[in-house]
């Protein structure tokens, strides 16, 4: 068994003790094992004597004791014997900007929330890369394994404070499998001593997961570097992800409300990341009155549709049979009426800049607004547009925005959209004006104070604003600015009734 070899005493120990150890060593044989990681040695040019005196951190200061949950810092060699992986951040990983995403070590997914991968001269590591943890309140900053494993003996971690900074908490929580996190303990990193601090958390159960959190004082901006993340177990096969089965909020849903126009409307549902990779099986049955026998064809005719759909096997998921996606409703609209649905539209997403498009034959001015299938952005079908929470870049018009720039010559009945929060969001406004040719805009309604997705729901809400307005007239949507934050939304599926 290959052995993790981490020290935190003087460098000039750790040289005499490095070739004690590589000759005993070098006669041994050691088995090869794919999720061991190799010996890691401390190079003496990381850790000059000049800068970690040996009085900085004494043994007799901090002793580690096999009982222990975690919080000590280790002073003396840690020589883990047992199976285990280690994530040091080495190969890197996106890290641009705090915002939470997943990613992936060791074949592992990982919600990150205000974390950067460095390697920043302020920012302290073992090695050439580490991560960072912001103190930064609203950012909910941790790393967190996404996976249960079958089993975790012990969690260690290198941890100290960036740059200056100093007393900044860290905790560990582990999460068994249809349970609470449960909190396993905590260490504050102190003002940089010269090496970093390891931390030990012993766990012990079976078919979990853990999450490192930066908690306490984070109104003061207090970041922590924390690198070489070691998971411990009994053997191999607790490294391995627990089979579970899927559910129906695994996965995005969009489709559910469409407006008829004699084409078939299938309903989109795909995985969320780091959920089930199974292929899926989609089912729609007339429900309400709709005559439509069960059957793997999107309809195309106006009514209600059940929607269910199977999820095939894949690695660390089971298979699940008759998963409720919800139900379909196509809409048929006696008006003649004008759809933008974004779905054919082909238009430069690229930036939050004002410029001009087409959709449906007509000419619009866009600000503020991009074009998106991204997974976090709320839609029916695979298309929707993004309002962002900000001002918009078009001086002098500090609006976020979708406006008509063609005159309806019939007039306008009424406009109906799709709306929902983008990704976690909540608290946006909507406005809705119309303006007849030569005439000033006039505010027809709003939405506000738009809700977070889990409360508004699994779909878009639908907001149906009454016109009434003859002659040639034109309309605007808007995306309010609101407060300090950036509040985004997603709108789709725009209704245009006429004369």
């Amino acid at each position: 068994m290959k052995k993790i070899i981490k020290s935190y005493i003087a460098p000039s120990v750790i040289i005499a003790l490095i070739a004690i150890v590589g000759f005993v060593m070098a006669g041994c044989e050691q088995p090869a094992d794919s999720k061991q990681p190799q010996t890691i040695e401390t190079p003496t040019t990381e850790t000059p004597t000049t800068e970690t005196p040996t009085t900085e951190t004494p043994t007799t200061e901090t002793p580690t004791t096999e009982d222990s949950a975690g919080g000590d810092q280790n002073t003396e060699i840690e020589v883990i014997t047992d199976p285990h992986i280690i994530i040091d951040f080495e190969d890197g990983w996106d890290g641009n900007g705090y915002t939470q995403r997943t990613v992936n070590w060791n074949a592992y997914e990982w919600t990150v929330s205000g974390v950067v991968t460095t390697t920043d001269d302020n920012d302290h590591r073992d090695g050439m890369k580490s991560i960072r943890l912001r103190g930064n309140v609203g950012d909910n900053c941790r790393v967190e394994l996404v996976n249960f494993l079958n089993g975790i003996k012990s969690i260690y971690f290198d941890y100290a404070s960036y740059s200056s900074h100093g007393n900044g908490k860290i905790a560990l929580y582990s999460q068994v499998n249809g349970g609470d996190w449960e909190k396993v303990d905590d260490v504050t990193a102190p003002s940089w001593e010269g090496s970093m601090l390891k931390a030990k958390f012993n766990i012990n159960k079976t078919n979990v997961r853990f999450k490192i959190v930066r908690e306490d004082d984070m109104a003061n901006f207090t970041s922590v570097n924390i690198d070489n993340i070691i998971i411990i177990a009994d053997n191999d096969e607790s490294f391995k992800v627990v089979a579970v089965d899927p559910i129906a909020s695994d996965f995005n849903i969009g489709g559910l409300s469409a407006i008829y126009d004699g084409d078939t409307k299938p309903v989109s549902i795909t995985p969320k990341v780091g959920k089930s990779q199974g292929d899926i099986t989609i089912y729609y049955e007339g429900i309400d009155g709709t005559s439509y026998a069960k059957s793997t064809s999107a309809p195309s005719d106006g009514g209600k549709y059940a929607v269910t759909f199977d999820v095939a096997v894949s690695e660390g998921f089971n298979a699940a049979i008759g998963l409720s996606a919800g139900t379909l409703e196509i809409t048929i609209i006696a008006d003649t009426f004008i759809l933008v649905d974004f779905e054919d539209s082909a238009w430069d997403s690229g930036s939050y800049t004002r410029r001009t498009v087409n959709w449906g034959g007509y000419e619009w001015t866009v600000s503020g607004v991009v074009s998106t299938t991204d997974a976090n952005d709320r839609k029916e079908g695979n298309r929707s547009v993004r309002f962002r929470g900000g001002g918009a870049n078009d001086t002098g018009d500090n609006t976020n925005r979708v406006e008509l720039m063609d005159y309806l010559t019939g007039g306008i009945k009424s406009i109906s959209f799709d709306y929902a929060s983008y990704s976690s969001h909540s608290g946006g406004t909507i406005i809705v004006s119309y303006q007849i040719e030569g005439e000033d805009w006039v505010e027809v309604d709003r939405v506000t104070n738009i809700p977070t997705w889990t409360n508004g729901g699994s779909k878009m809400l639908n907001a149906k604003f009454d016109m009434n307005q003859t002659g040639k007239v034109r309309f605007k949507i808007e995306k309010l600015f609101v407060g300090s934050g950036s509040i985004s939304a997603n709108v789709d599926n725009i209704v245009i009734t006429t004369y």
